[in-house]
């Protein structure tokens, strides 16, 4: 084949599941639609894939509450990323590297790929220096904290652009010097395709909450289970699947036990992305008990499962969080009071009591998906791209 007749190619490298992560698989599927090969370099186990794309699981996913261990994994799959990338881009010739953060300082596996003329998009799902300071209860004025201020610019300016997930993010990132023009907002939303309306369920008496992701202290999942011990008696039929996995996993476990909660709750590990809306469809309310401290550490992470639900028009309990209420707001979310459980419970409680609420707040989500689809996220996206190849064109 011609090089003039070689297909389209990009890759994809993230320090995450591929099989498991929303945001990527939607780029993914992006650019497969739009006639790309993508090769995809993350970690996990292989599974099965589709024609164009080629799936490259370097390592398996490190688990630690302690920093160095995570450095460690990190700094390993940035050099197995940075081997396998460079050998297949000579290989192939990539049009484009897209890399997906945590850490930002992956991006340097692109480093060849750029040498030899491909663009390269760094992707700032979450931001570092805030989310490191929030998981490790550091200081943002923290040696480390700094030091990670200082990768991001560098991982910034190396990039030929980067994306955001939100409004917030973004002012982050220019405070930190990044320039503002070169950042696009492209929303963490749940792909329409995948995660969409389901047909109105037979009322019934029982209330079916989910939470589904990360399995951590700091996204307060014991405050949910609180909320449940604290709310049972009045919502005999109340039930709660919880969908992830996590380091904090045994400690869930054991509160479970402590509150005698296992027959209301159903506990399942990861699922693939596609298979999320089986165990959601049958939700009427979603769950989030992100802590406080998040904005204490200006730690703006927008709930990507709550993201998901409004787009199948399950609304969400939610703690009234800035990041969130930039976005919901009381017409189509039910906010409580950050860290208390109680008024958690009191929400579960309402709900319950008079599911015409629920009614109420699917009819302002759709509202809220006309404005806020992957859609159109998808074409910024494409934009980006099609940047890319009149750049290389000129």
């Amino acid at each position: 084949m011609s090089h003039k007749n070689r297909p389209r190619t990009a890759c994809m490298i993230a320090y995450a599941n591929y099989f498991t992560d929303a945001r990527i698989k939607n780029y993914v599927n992006t650019l497969l639609k739009a006639d790309y090969e993508v090769d995809v370099f993350a970690l996990g186990k292989p599974e099965a894939t589709m024609p164009g794309l080629r799936v490259f699981c370097l390592m398996p996913k490190v688990w630690s509450k302690r920093v160095l261990p995570y450095i460690i994994s990190q700094v390993w799959f940035l050099f197995l990323a940075g081997v396998r990338v460079s050998a297949t881009h000579i290989k192939k010739g990539y049009s484009f590297i897209h890399v997906h953060n945590m850490p930002n300082l992956i991006v340097m596996a692109a480093l060849l790929p750029k040498l030899l003329g491909a663009k390269v998009i760094l992707d700032v799902h979450d931001l570092m220096p805030q989310a490191y300071a929030t998981k490790y209860a550091l200081s943002l004025n923290h040696p480390l904290i700094r030091f990670l201020c200082y990768e991001e610019r560098i991982s910034a300016a190396f990039a030929d652009h980067v994306i955001t997930v939100h409004d917030l993010a973004k002012e982050s990132l220019v405070e930190h010097d990044i320039p503002a023009d070169k950042i696009s907002i492209i929303m963490n939303l749940g792909n329409e395709a995948i995660f969409r309306p389901q047909p109105p369920r037979r009322e019934h008496a029982g209330l079916v909450l989910v939470y589904h992701g990360t399995i951590t202290e700091r996204l307060g999942v014991d405050l949910i289970l609180d909320a449940l011990q604290q709310c049972r008696t009045r919502c005999p039929g109340i039930r709660f699947r919880l969908i992830g996995n996590g380091d904090y996993m045994s400690v869930v476990i054991a509160l479970i036990k402590q509150y005698g909660l296992e027959d209301i709750i159903q506990v399942k590990d990861w699922v693939q992305v596609e298979k999320l809306p089986d165990y959601l469809s049958d939700a009427d309310v979603g769950v989030v008990g992100m802590r406080k401290y998040y904005e204490t550490y200006r730690n703006w992470g927008l709930p990507v499962k709550m993201l998901e639900y409004a787009a199948m028009e399950i609304p969400t309990i939610a703690p009234r969080l800035r990041v969130i209420c930039h976005y919901f707001d009381e017409t189509n979310a039910f906010l409580y009071k950050p860290d208390d459980s109680s008024d958690m419970a009191g929400c579960i409680v309402r709900i319950y009591q008079d599911r015409k609420l629920i009614l109420q707040k699917k009819d302002s989500l759709k509202i809220f998906n006309q404005r806020y689809n992957w859609t159109a996220m998808e074409k910024e996206y494409l934009q980006i791209v099609e940047n890319f190849e009149k750049d290389k064109a000129s």
